[in-house]
């Protein structure tokens, strides 16, 4: 017996239930530390790799914890004041996003992985 499979998106100002996929849950996301992460990655690459990337590397759609951490470390061990502190955490998070390393440790492969697995399921498929 075959399977159907459906897939509803989201529409600007509709309501987003709790089955979103990783990069809708980013590319809705509207807390003020996703946001200026996604943007900080848009500057640098391309958006839809953006998505997929912040996607891969926090797949609850937010990176808030990791901000907030690292912004909260910053500030204690270096004393720096908020804005500072959560400018340089923005910065970090987008470097090693990019670059493959600290929080995104091993995204490329990942990434490789999954582009290998999905041309594997549409030859097969």
């Amino acid at each position: 017996m075959g399977q159907i499979s459906m897939k509803i998106s989201a529409l600007p100002g509709s309501v987003l239930s709790e089955n979103q996929q990783p990069i809708e849950l980013w590319s809705f996301s509207t807390t003020p530390g996703d946001t200026a992460l996604r943007s900080r990655l848009y500057k640098r690459i391309h958006f839809a790799r953006a998505l997929r990337m912040l996607a891969t590397v926090f797949p609850s759609g937010t990176a808030n914890s990791e901000i907030e951490r690292r912004k909260s470390e910053r500030m204690n061990v270096f004393g720096l004041a908020t804005d500072e502190a959560f400018a340089g955490v923005l910065d970090e998070l987008a470097d090693e996003i990019v670059e493959g390393r600290g929080v995104a440790a091993g995204l490329y492969e990942t990434l490789r992985a999954i582009d290998e697995q999905s041309e594997l399921e549409f030859t097969i498929g």
